[in-house]
């Protein structure tokens, strides 16, 4: 369970460095995680709880054994980011934590179940939930016009919390922490390689013209 804690509390360090507050309620057995700016306004929302669902045994991200069974489970039913504070990881960073929370609080839970129908749910690239080691419930196929792309029979999916799970929160944690969670747009990408460019460009210039004066 040490490894649950660490994270969180690695998490609420992070939040606190960008400036915001964490915290929850309890609503009706559900579970409200909020991320508050300085004004007291809730920027990030996650809504879980704990409940009884089915579960896909024995089975990894691509290989199904088909055994169904009812398990207690903690089951996420809504995850949201205000558009203008999108691009910071908060919806990462809310997940992540509400998971490790409520494992501490339910240690004998396994599994987390979803609904995927985020505007991501089809791709294999840049899906949160599959980031952190999320897989369909249901059968699935590569669309070969699209690469990266799947043909989706449901939106279920579920998550074992077990070590890979831990791994996979730690990388991307490690990440945010490397690039001060900010995602760096196409534009901004675009003008740094310009500027790079033009930077080789001036000292080539300068080299070129000492070696002139030599000569």
């Amino acid at each position: 369970m040490n490894d649950y804690s660490d994270l969180c509390d690695r998490i609420e360090r992070i939040i606190r460095s960008k400036g915001y507050e964490l915290d929850f309620e309890v609503i009706n057995e559900t579970y409200s995680f909020n991320i508050y700016n300085n004004e007291r306004k809730s920027i990030a929302n996650l809504q879980i709880g704990d409940t009884t669902g089915s579960i896909l045994t024995g089975k990894t991200r691509n290989k199904y054994q088909n055994l169904s069974e009812e398990q207690d489970v903690l089951y996420v039913s809504w995850l949201s980011t205000e558009n203008e504070y999108r691009g910071q990881n908060l919806a990462l960073l809310i997940m992540i934590y509400g998971i490790c929370y409520l494992k501490l609080k339910f240690p004998n839970i396994n599994y987390v179940t979803l609904d995927d129908d985020s505007d991501r749910s089809e791709y294999i690239l840049r899906n949160i939930y599959d980031s952190l080691g999320f897989s369909f419930r249901d059968t699935i196929e590569m669309d070969m016009r699209t690469p990266k792309k799947l043909k989706l029979s449901g939106p279920e999916k579920q998550l074992l919390l077990d070590k890979n799970f831990i791994k996979l929160a730690n990388i991307k944690l490690n990440q945010i922490d490397a690039r001060g969670g900010k995602r760096k747009s196409k534009r901004n990408r675009k003008i740094n390689r310009k500027t790079k460019t033009k930077t080789k460009t001036k000292t080539k210039t300068k080299i070129n013209r000492k070696t002139k004066r030599k000569l």
